[in-house]
């Protein structure tokens, strides 16, 4: 028989109306929250992009700033707005220029290529690889080789006015979205300088995150923005000078192509940069520059795969100098191709967020164990 006391028995437990209405208030709360969680997303997602590329950059620029703007009597106004002002004409203005010229290259690049087959033939092509290969790749595809223009025909390539049209207005498209998301950039790029410092502490209140928890998050997200993210991109960008020096000398046909092919590469641990320049020096063999070609094997090996070795441990000291070098190689492939450029930013944060969070999970679950009983000391 239960012995459990009965509502109206003393010593029962009383349930009051306050008691329902609180349980129902905190319900209401949670759905509401949910619900501006939401909310919160559908605002977010079409800008993430510009306030995480404005976020990164601000943390690469924030002690600068800092310093400039105590200069300057703690105007941080003028400051924000003369960083952002010169993130314009030192990065974004050269990164335009440059991808104009990649693409004029890479249009003078086919015109070489298609005269080199008018003139020789598709094979001709295949002259610089080793015998075997070149044997083999005309037995089994001898046919494309010894008549390109047929072949190419029978694919029906831009066949119709309208596929070109349509390629055309999709390029229009995403001209104005690119230029819709750096002027984002940029308006956040301010405010996040300007603000960076009140907006941390605002979060910092507002966030369900322990105090302490949030702190060691914000100094390994610092940490990745300047050793991975800054690391990789400033080694990319120096290899990437060194071998466009080293192509203009070995006259490479369309050089700032194939240096920005090498920049792209160069994020490739050891081995990226020489598998940007294998194409550059099998042009030069295909055009009869063989002094040259070797010339180019050579630079590449000394030079600009001795500044991978020398600069990009000095660039990536710091907060996240901790993570494996395959780590981070695969967390910026994964970032490229699951968000396209904006993966050499996304793919080392959101890997730095995730180790962030499971040292605070441990550590959390290491006080829990420290304070239960018979836990030891």
């Amino acid at each position: 028989m239960s012995t459990r006391p009965h509502p109206t028995e003393p010593g029962a437990p009383k349930h009051t109306l306050g008691d329902e209405r609180g349980g129902g208030l905190a319900h209401g709360l949670t759905v509401a929250f949910g619900l501006s969680l939401i909310l919160l997303s559908v605002l977010v997602l079409p800008v993430w992009r510009p306030l995480l590329l404005a976020a990164a950059t601000a943390a690469l620029l924030a002690s600068w700033h800092d310093r400039f703007a105590a200069a300057l009597g703690g105007r941080r106004t003028i400051s924000a707005l003369l960083f952002t002002v010169a993130v314009v004409l030192l990065i974004l203005i050269p990164i335009a220029i440059t991808a104009v010229s990649v693409i004029e290259q890479a249009l003078q690049l086919a015109a070489l290529v298609k005269r080199t087959v008018r003139e020789g033939g598709a094979a001709e092509l295949l002259k610089p690889l080793p015998d075997q290969v070149e044997h083999y790749l005309l037995g089994r595809y001898g046919d494309f080789f010894q008549h390109p223009r047929s072949a190419l025909a029978g694919m029906n390539i831009w066949s119709r006015a309208s596929g070109a049209a349509s390629i055309a207005l999709g390029v229009l498209a995403s001209a104005s979205q690119v230029v819709l998301q750096v002027a984002l950039m940029l308006i956040a790029l301010f405010f996040f300088l300007r603000d960076g410092a009140s907006l941390v502490a605002w979060l910092r209140r507002n966030i369900p995150l322990p105090s302490r928890e949030f702190d060691h998050l914000m100094d390994d997200l610092r940490g990745v923005s300047k050793s991975v993210v800054a690391g990789n991109l400033a080694t990319g960008l120096v290899q990437a000078g060194v071998a466009t020096v080293g192509y203009v000398i070995a006259g490479v046909p369309s050089p700032i192509l194939f240096g920005v092919l090498t920049f792209l590469a160069s994020f490739i641990p050891s081995v990226g940069t020489a598998m940007a320049a294998l194409p550059a020096v099998g042009l030069l063999l295909v055009i009869h520059r063989n002094g040259w070609a070797i010339f180019l094997g050579a630079w590449t090996v000394l030079l600009v795969g001795t500044v991978d070795n020398v600069l990009r441990p000095v660039f990536m000291r710091g907060g996240a100098s901790h993570l494996h070098g395959a780590a981070i190689f695969f967390s910026l492939m994964g970032g490229i191709l699951a968000f396209g450029a904006m993966g050499l930013v996304v793919g080392p944060m959101g890997l730095v967020f995730f180790m962030a969070m499971a040292k605070a999970v441990t550590r959390s679950w290491k006080r829990s164990s420290a304070g239960s009983p018979g836990a030891l000391p």
